[in-house]
Protein backbone atom coordinates (compact mmCIF):
# COMPACT_ATOMS: atom_id res chain seq x y z
CA UNK A 1 0.00 0.00 0.00
CA UNK A 2 1.39 3.37 -0.98
CA UNK A 3 0.81 5.98 1.52
CA UNK A 4 1.38 9.96 1.76
CA UNK A 5 4.65 11.11 2.70
CA UNK A 6 4.97 13.21 5.81
CA UNK A 7 5.20 16.94 5.49
CA UNK A 8 8.88 16.73 7.39
CA UNK A 9 9.97 13.88 4.93
CA UNK A 10 8.52 16.00 1.75
CA UNK A 11 10.31 19.10 2.66
CA UNK A 12 13.70 16.97 2.59
CA UNK A 13 12.70 15.66 -0.74
CA UNK A 14 11.34 19.53 -1.80
CA UNK A 15 15.19 20.87 -0.51
CA UNK A 16 17.54 18.38 -2.67
CA UNK A 17 19.55 19.87 -5.63
CA UNK A 18 17.83 19.39 -8.83
CA UNK A 19 19.84 16.86 -11.11
CA UNK A 20 22.25 18.00 -13.72
CA UNK A 21 21.73 17.70 -17.45
CA UNK A 22 23.46 14.80 -18.51
CA UNK A 23 26.14 15.37 -21.59
CA UNK A 24 24.47 14.62 -24.68
CA UNK A 25 26.20 11.32 -26.26
CA UNK A 26 27.86 11.14 -29.57
CA UNK A 27 26.01 8.94 -31.54
CA UNK A 28 22.21 7.95 -30.14
CA UNK A 29 22.54 5.04 -28.12
CA UNK A 30 20.27 2.34 -29.16
CA UNK A 31 16.88 2.22 -26.90
CA UNK A 32 17.16 0.33 -23.69
CA UNK A 33 15.49 -3.35 -23.67
CA UNK A 34 12.23 -2.80 -21.55
CA UNK A 35 12.45 -3.53 -18.02
CA UNK A 36 11.07 -7.29 -16.76
CA UNK A 37 9.26 -5.19 -14.19
CA UNK A 38 7.55 -1.76 -13.84
CA UNK A 39 8.28 0.35 -10.85
CA UNK A 40 5.73 2.25 -9.00
CA UNK A 41 6.24 5.94 -9.35
CA UNK A 42 5.05 7.02 -5.86
CA UNK A 43 7.33 7.25 -2.76
CA UNK A 44 5.90 4.95 0.04
CA UNK A 45 7.99 5.03 3.58
CA UNK A 46 7.47 3.35 6.71
CA UNK A 47 7.96 4.20 9.87
CA UNK A 48 9.30 1.14 12.56
CA UNK A 49 10.08 1.14 15.69
CA UNK A 50 11.62 -2.49 15.95
CA UNK A 51 13.51 -4.58 13.65
CA UNK A 52 11.53 -5.55 10.59
CA UNK A 53 11.34 -6.16 6.86
CA UNK A 54 10.01 -3.26 5.40
CA UNK A 55 9.15 -4.50 2.01
CA UNK A 56 10.06 -7.50 -0.09
CA UNK A 57 12.69 -6.67 -3.35
CA UNK A 58 12.88 -6.21 -5.82
CA UNK A 59 12.70 -2.08 -4.73
CA UNK A 60 14.18 1.13 -4.97
CA UNK A 61 15.53 2.69 -1.44
CA UNK A 62 15.81 6.26 -1.55
CA UNK A 63 16.85 7.16 1.97
CA UNK A 64 16.06 7.29 5.91
CA UNK A 65 15.09 9.19 8.55
CA UNK A 66 16.60 8.06 12.09
CA UNK A 67 15.05 10.11 15.54
CA UNK A 68 16.80 9.14 18.51
CA UNK A 69 14.42 9.15 21.75
CA UNK A 70 16.46 11.55 23.65
CA UNK A 71 17.71 8.86 26.17
CA UNK A 72 20.73 8.20 24.15
CA UNK A 73 22.08 7.53 20.95
CA UNK A 74 20.15 5.91 18.58
CA UNK A 75 21.53 3.18 15.65
CA UNK A 76 19.91 1.23 13.00
CA UNK A 77 21.79 -1.12 9.89
CA UNK A 78 19.89 -1.15 6.87
CA UNK A 79 20.02 -4.39 5.21
CA UNK A 80 19.50 -6.27 1.55
CA UNK A 81 17.57 -8.77 2.41
CA UNK A 82 14.67 -10.47 4.72
CA UNK A 83 16.63 -10.72 7.96
CA UNK A 84 19.66 -9.00 9.17
CA UNK A 85 21.64 -11.91 7.26
CA UNK A 86 21.12 -10.35 4.13
CA UNK A 87 23.76 -8.04 2.64
CA UNK A 88 24.52 -5.01 5.08
CA UNK A 89 24.29 -1.32 3.61
CA UNK A 90 24.84 0.91 5.88
CA UNK A 91 24.52 2.08 9.95
CA UNK A 92 23.34 5.53 10.73
CA UNK A 93 23.37 6.91 13.74
CA UNK A 94 22.29 10.09 15.70
CA UNK A 95 23.16 11.24 18.46
CA UNK A 96 20.65 11.83 21.80
CA UNK A 97 17.57 13.55 21.12
CA UNK A 98 18.87 14.27 17.47
CA UNK A 99 17.46 13.23 13.67
CA UNK A 100 19.60 11.88 11.18
CA UNK A 101 18.50 11.56 7.46
CA UNK A 102 20.61 9.82 4.43
CA UNK A 103 18.79 10.44 0.77
CA UNK A 104 20.56 9.35 -1.82
CA UNK A 105 20.97 10.94 -5.20
CA UNK A 106 19.66 7.99 -7.28
CA UNK A 107 17.76 5.18 -5.35
CA UNK A 108 19.77 1.72 -4.23
CA UNK A 109 17.88 -0.96 -5.81
CA UNK A 110 17.83 -4.08 -3.44
CA UNK A 111 17.41 -7.26 -5.00
CA UNK A 112 15.88 -9.21 -1.98
CA UNK A 113 14.04 -6.78 0.18
CA UNK A 114 14.97 -4.12 2.52
CA UNK A 115 15.44 -5.36 6.44
CA UNK A 116 16.40 -2.58 9.06
CA UNK A 117 17.88 -3.79 12.12
CA UNK A 118 16.39 -0.97 14.80
CA UNK A 119 18.86 -0.91 18.17
CA UNK A 120 18.41 0.86 21.32
CA UNK A 121 17.16 4.08 21.64
CA UNK A 122 15.56 4.45 18.41
CA UNK A 123 12.07 6.97 18.74
CA UNK A 124 11.75 5.64 15.17
CA UNK A 125 12.98 5.04 11.39
CA UNK A 126 11.72 6.48 8.26
CA UNK A 127 12.28 3.97 5.58
CA UNK A 128 11.42 5.84 2.15
CA UNK A 129 11.44 3.55 -0.91
CA UNK A 130 9.72 3.07 -4.37
CA UNK A 131 8.16 -0.46 -4.56
CA UNK A 132 7.92 -2.77 -7.63
CA UNK A 133 4.16 -2.62 -8.80
CA UNK A 134 2.20 -5.87 -7.84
Amino acid sequence: MVQQVPAELQRVFDNLPAAAAPEPASPPSPAPAPAPYAWNPHIAWDRLTADNRVVRGPVLFGGALLTSDGVGAAAATFFDGMNASGRRLFRLNAPSGETKEVIFTAPILLTVGLFIDVGANVEDVFALFSPQWE
